[in-house]
């Protein structure tokens, strides 16, 4: 099967050993240097993604937030390098599904055999709707990405700068935006995205923490596409989303 592999390395003799593994092998090879910009360009692709480890800036945390909100829903990932190295990645991208890791020194020929045999699910790249989650609550963050990522693709921001700079390389299907966040806040962030003739028909839904009317009724002055209580559980976010997406309308059904 003719395969596609995204090659994230920093150059040197090894990188190149590999690269030419790859076009003997009549693989296509897109060499690229570790940007949170190569990763976002990958959603809903079944790109292989190899990584080199090397010297890496540890302070790269826009790529290893990247990685990690693709490859944590995704088994598409190869990481190559040494076993200190391969430990430390582990650490700066937890929960990411490794396919296979290859620790040096490590034979070209083991690593083309494996990306060969592999196959990324195709319903997990190109079904799945994907959600952007815009909140300055890592806690919560990383509990939304928990209670939907067995059915959806969710990628997750902390800031609405965040957020911007995310929609200029992809496009989801969904936004879960917090309406109160520090700088930004959430109506600034919709206007944002409404103003934006690229991104002015994506949904947004807003998370609110209060649900007294008046602040419900504030919520909804904006039009968003529904609102949801952060108050809810896993089950009933994953619910609402789930209806959202399944109604012939695409509208929150806010009667919980």
């Amino acid at each position: 099967m003719f395969k596609k592999v995204t090659f994230i390395n920093v150059g040197g003799f090894i990188a190149g050993t590999v690269k030419e593994a790859f076009k003997r092998a009549q693989m296509d090879v897109n060499d690229v240097e570790p940007k949170a910009e190569v990763i976002r360009q990958l959603v809903g692709t079944r790109d292989v993604i190899v990584i080199l480890l090397g010297d890496y800036p540890h302070n790269n945390e826009d790529f290893y937030k990247e990685l990690s909100n693709l490859c944590s829903m995704q088994d598409r990932l190869f990481i190559l390098g040494e076993q200190l190295q391969i430990n430390d990645f582990k650490k700066l991208v937890p929960g990411v599904i490794i396919s296979k890791e290859f620790r040096r020194p490590f034979n070209t020929n083991d690593i083309v055999e494996a990306i060969e045999a592999h196959d990324v699910d195709e319903s997990s790249v190109i079904n799945r709707k994907k959600i952007l989650v815009i909140d300055d609550d890592p806690i919560y963050l990383r509990s939304v990405k928990q209670w939907l990522s067995g059915d959806f693709a969710v990628s997750v921001v902390s800031s609405g700068f965040e957020a911007i700079k995310y929609l200029i390389n992809a496009t989801p299907d969904l936004i879960l935006l917090d309406y109160q966040m520090p700088a930004a806040n959430g109506p600034t962030v919709f206007s944002m995205i409404r103003d934006n003739e690229a991104t002015k028909n994506i949904p947004i839904i807003f998370l609110t923490g209060k649900s007294d009317k008046e602040s419900v009724m504030k919520v909804l002055e904006l039009k968003p596409d529904g609102y949801l209580l952060k108050k809810m559980n896993g089950l009933q976010i994953h619910r609402a989303i789930k209806e959202y997406f399944e109604s012939p309308d695409h509208k929150i059904r806010n009667n919980f």
